[in-house]
């Protein structure tokens, strides 16, 4: 019984992966024709622009449309993402779930401010004259050279920290925060338990001379090195046996 269900597990997951990549060469061939190969979620995908299944074109939604064109005309002219979001939630302007226009969705939206010029792309296929331009081509290259700008000029630009997201509390076993001005910290409280952790706060650089001194430290130590390879070696031949054993079994049931 364990056998057949292990032989039925890997025809299935061998099927899957079929299907997986028939269907990528259908929606590629899709794109090369200039068609739109895939869905554009919830709200169809651009604040503004509304996925027409007949025509299989994106077309403009009343109302939201304008208001997309005023925020790419706006950051185009020097305005910053935040003073737009402030100046249309005082005027009571809602994003495409019904709700007060936030921050995050203007900045969605900028980030495709190629689409609003009328391309899209799908996995690097651009495709044309599948959506109606609300802005022109020279508009959407201000908007992406700003954008680059900005994300050059912030402050976590090219640093991320060698050991960001390697870091676990020896408490409650949560990511620790890695911010080196405010300090590090695991993150307190997750879903999967309520309860908040009391580890201390952690200096950026107290943390980061630990885990340097504990990674010279275990790769300096010969016995350790030894030790890790000779666990390594035992679980792949365990591993190699089991594998093997598996497919005597095949073989003799086949």
């Amino acid at each position: 019984g364990e056998l057949l269900n292990f032989v039925r597990g890997w025809a299935s997951s061998l099927e899957a992966t079929k299907i997986r990549e028939r269907s990528l060469r259908n929606k590629k061939a899709m794109a090369e024709r200039g068609d739109i190969p895939s869905g554009f979620g919830r709200y169809g995908g651009y604040v503004g622009l509304q996925y027409d299944k007949a025509t299989r074109t994106f077309k403009h939604i009343t109302g939201q449309t304008d208001v997309a064109k005023e925020i790419l005309l706006r950051y185009a002219k020097g305005a910053s993402c935040l003073s737009i979001t402030k100046s249309l939630q005082a005027r009571n302007v809602l994003g495409p779930s019904g709700k007060l226009i936030a921050h995050g969705t203007i900045n969605r939206l900028l980030s495709h401010a190629r689409v609003y010029a009328g391309f899209l792309k799908w996995g690097g296929i651009e495709i044309r004259d599948k959506v109606e331009p609300v802005i022109s081509e020279e508009i959407a290259s201000i908007i992406e050279k700003r954008l680059k700008l900005n994300r050059e000029h912030s402050f976590g630009f090219g640093q991320r920290r060698w050991f960001s997201g390697r870091v676990f509390c020896g408490i409650c076993g949560r990511r620790y925060v890695i911010q080196q001005r405010k300090g590090c910290r695991c993150n307190g409280t997750s879903n999967l338990n309520a309860i908040k952790c009391n580890s201390p706060r952690v200096p950026y650089r107290k943390l980061e001379r630990l885990l340097t001194k504990a990674l010279l430290f275990a790769y300096a130590d010969e016995e350790a090195v030894i030790a890790r390879a000779m666990e390594a070696r035992e679980n792949w031949q365990r591993e190699m046996g089991e594998l093997q054993g598996r497919q005597a079994k095949l073989d003799h049931e086949l």
